[in-house]
């Protein structure tokens, strides 16, 4: 075997280890993606050995040698895979079947074991972490876990599915089920402070990430709770809920309007502040005429306070 034909051999059981069971067209288009180069004059050249015509025949000699696998419907199901399509096959080796199975029993053991149990098991997955890739119905047990009462477990597994979602674009198959367990975590960890903000903090990026309105749900939520508003106000990163707060305009003055009313001028400047933070960021607030608009706003509330104490 030539040294090139190691390599290549090294090169696909380590990515398929890494990433996970993969559809042979997708292997192949992501290799060729890898090794395309730009030439001088900008124009794509593909490393030598690196056609579509010789990648395939190339992985169908790993497959005949057996030292990659093609697994179809049946395979995959009794490996715990979620698929809807009967008559694929997907790539994949026989040591990442193993530890595939490994760490499904490492998610069991958080699921089901007790403190040490769980304790351990992080830690196994800890060890994996950089040679090993959930898959889609691994990421939905991790789901599952997200409203266990270990706040160290829930803040690991919210760090994970964020590194997967939002860097990696892998997700669990039942979003509908990420986003409940994403808003029972937010009311479960509500103030912005400490380990439970950084919880929190996590929950609202992922919210954000989907474009979820429960980012305004909280909002409120924060506006008539007796939490740090200043440090709460420091959650909600404009380049990431602007759209979703933009596109609630008559909900959020009319929260605003009632905190003004009842008095609560600091809770009603938090809202503000959101608001115009991220109305700055989608280039909608004309710095011109904002001195002006502030002096007429505080003459006018001067005013009204005025009237009101006559009366």
């Amino acid at each position: 075997m030539s040294k090139d034909d190691i390599d290549f051999e090294e090169e696909i059981i380590a990515y398929l280890n890494k990433n996970g069971k993969m559809r042979r067209e997708r292997l192949i288009d992501v290799l060729i993606e890898k090794h395309t180069k730009p030439n001088e004059k900008g124009q794509g050249i593909i490393d030598l050995g690196y056609s579509k015509p010789t990648l395939n025949r190339r992985l169908k000699e790993l497959i005949d040698s057996g030292k990659i696998i093609s697994i179809g419907y049946e395979e995959l199901i009794q490996y715990g895979f979620k698929v809807t399509d009967q008559r694929a096959k997907y790539l994949f080796t026989s040591e990442g079947l193993k530890l595939k199975q490994h760490i499904d029993e490492m998610l069991n053991l958080l699921m089901n074991g007790d403190e040490i149990d769980k304790q351990m098991a992080l830690k196994e997955l800890n060890r994996y972490e950089t040679m090993y890739s959930f898959d889609e119905s691994q990421l939905d047990l991790l789901v599952q876990n997200l409203t266990t009462g270990n706040p160290d477990l829930t803040n690991r597994f919210l760090i994970t599915l964020k590194t997967y979602i939002i860097d990696k674009g892998k997700e669990p198959d039942d979003k509908d089920a990420l986003l409940k367990s994403l808003k029972t975590v937010l009311d479960k960890y509500a103030d912005p402070k400490g380990k439970s903000g950084h919880v929190r903090n996590v929950a609202m990026c992922l919210l954000c990430h989907y474009k979820d309105e429960a980012i305004i749900d909280q909002i409120e939520k924060d506006a008539t709770s007796s939490i740090d508003l200043q440090k709460a106000e420091e959650d909600y990163d404009p380049s990431s809920i602007a759209d979703i707060v933009v596109n609630n305009p008559s909900r959020l003055f009319n929260l605003e309007r009632e905190l003004m009313k009842e008095g609560k001028n600091d809770a009603a400047q938090f809202v503000s502040n959101i608001r115009y933070k991220c109305m700055d960021h989608l280039g909608m607030i004309d710095h011109s005429k904002q001195e002006e608009a502030e002096r007429s706003f505080d003459e006018a509330v001067k005013k009204a306070l005025e009237e009101g104490n006559n009366q």
